[in-house]
Formats: C-alpha cells, sequence, structure tokens
C-alpha cells in the first residue's frame, strides 16, 4: 500500500492508501481489481470482447486508508475517496495469429 508523510507542527503525519479499480467493460460486465491496469501488453487487467465494434468502457476508483499523526494510530478513514466515472473510448479490433520460429 502506498504511503506518505508529512510533517505537520512537532508531528509527522502519515497516511496509507489502497485502491481499487473498477471497470465496466460492457452492460453487465463489471470486474474491480486491485491494480490501475496499464498500456498493452500488459495484460494484468483485461476484457476480450467478440465482435470488432467501438466500446465506451467505464472507470470508478475508490480508495480505503489509514492514518497514524506521530506514534498515535492508526486510525481509519471511514469513507473511500472516490474518482469517476471516466468513459473511454476503445477500437475493438480482430486478433491476428502470428508463426514465431
Amino acid at each position: 500500500m502506498p504511503s506518505t508523510a508529512v510533517p505537520v507542527f512537532n508531528f509527522t503525519v502519515a497516511v496509507t492508501a489502497r485502491g481499487e479499480w473498477t471497470w465496466t467493460f460492457a452492460p453487465g460486465v463489471t470486474e474491480s481489481f486491485d491494480i490501475p491496469g496499464s498500456t498493452y501488453p500488459d495484460d494484468e487487467v483485461s476484457h476480450t470482447y467478440t465482435e470488432v465494434d467501438h466500446q465506451t468502457v467505464i472507470l470508478n476508483t475508490r480508495w480505503w486508508g489509514s492514518f497514524t499523526v506521530g506514534e498515535e494510530g492508526p486510525w481509519d478513514i471511514p469513507t473511500p475517496a472516490t474518482q469517476g466515472p471516466y468513459e473511454l473510448p476503445v477500437e475493438v479490433v480482430e486478433a491476428t495469429s502470428a508463426l514465431s520460429g
């Protein structure tokens, strides 16, 4: 989990966060991951479409966390921070096979 510490007066405030990325690939097709995903060819976050078409993928992110002040805590942050929805246009193309030797 990512963490950051900031000096505030005579204390250090440290915040630790955990993210969840929820992708809606098509109506009724939603998956959540603890990683944001990355660009091709990384396929840890992926979806296989059955038809060539233009799609709109929707992304929502939620962040949970906790914090400490000096040596006190940690205390949970009770309400997650949210980002999104973000609409991402995607062009679905047909995969081609290739032989390699």
